[in-house]
């Protein structure tokens, strides 16, 4: 395969952007996507830290995930919109980012004073339409993209997120990999809360570990293991604790595959 880079065109754009985001993952592909268009995101963590930055500073746009722990990006939304109106402040344009993308999400995001609505995986075609609508293109440049590394690990991660997710930072494998190790990271972390919530009972701290690993695996491609993750947040949020155990170990055998897929994957992007 050709390692020559290919120039393409893309918009640049000019603003203030906050992405609230508790995932390191997706704080990662949110850099890697923004920066190439001329975004330079500032991030906070969670509700609480969003409403902090807006009062401190002036944001020309807000990325909010919906769901986080402690304060929802539902909740922050609303309290910024509450202080807007208190303090005659100028409205800041807020869209939700989140991997329930149903008509019910959207229609809660919307009654909380929300502006638009953005599934994840975040797209780099629909965070182009977002930022036209709201910065306004300030013109175009080149970027440089090499060729895109071939996926290794066959079915268990999928190839052609793997490259749809390279082709959305601007081709940029030093990006890609940055991603990929910080998915790494979470597979270990994330299975082992899981395991802890459902021996202590936590259906909580369940679903919070589970919704974070389905949205990481799906970032990645990992798409069987962010399937089996979905299923377990949905039970667990429906009250069904009945397969709990039983799709705890799917989700940490799979989690062991995708470990060894995600290694063969890190070893054919070069450093």
């Amino acid at each position: 395969m050709s390692t020559d880079p290919k120039s393409t065109m893309a918009d640049v754009f000019e603003g203030r952007v906050l992405v609230v985001e508790d995932e390191e993952v997706n704080r990662l592909v949110a850099r890697g996507i923004m920066m190439p268009l001329g975004i330079d995101p500032e991030f906070a963590t969670n509700g609480a830290e969003a409403i902090e930055k807006t009062d401190a500073g002036d944001y020309d746009l807000i990325l909010m995930d919906v769901q986080m722990p402690g304060m929802s990006g539902v909740e922050a939304a609303i309290q910024i919109r509450e202080r807007e109106r208190a303090e005659g402040r100028n409205r800041i344009p807020i869209a939700a980012l989140t991997a329930n993308a149903t008509e019910g999400d959207r229609v809660r995001c919307m009654e909380a004073g929300m502006d638009g609505f953005m599934a994840k995986p975040l797209m780099r075609s629909v965070l182009i339409d977002t930022f036209t609508r709201w910065l306004g293109a300030q013109g175009t440049t080149s970027e440089q993209t090499g060729a895109v590394p071939p996926a290794q690990a066959g079915s268990i991660l999928d190839g052609e997120s793997l490259v749809a997710l390279k082709a959305s930072m601007g081709g940029g494998v030093a990006s890609l990999r940055l991603v990929l190790e910080s998915f790494q990271e979470s597979l270990v972390r994330l299975p082992a809360d899981i395991s802890n919530a459902g021996q202590s009972g936590d259906v909580e701290a369940m679903v919070r570990a589970a919704h974070s690993l389905k949205s990481n695996s799906a970032v990645a491609g990992a798409l069987d293991l962010s399937a089996l993750c979905a299923r377990l947040e949905t039970k667990m949020r429906a009250g069904d604790t009945a397969m709990a155990s039983s799709l705890i170990l799917e989700i940490e055998k799979e989690v062991g595959r995708v470990k060894l897929a995600l290694t063969t994957e890190l070893d054919s992007i070069p450093k």
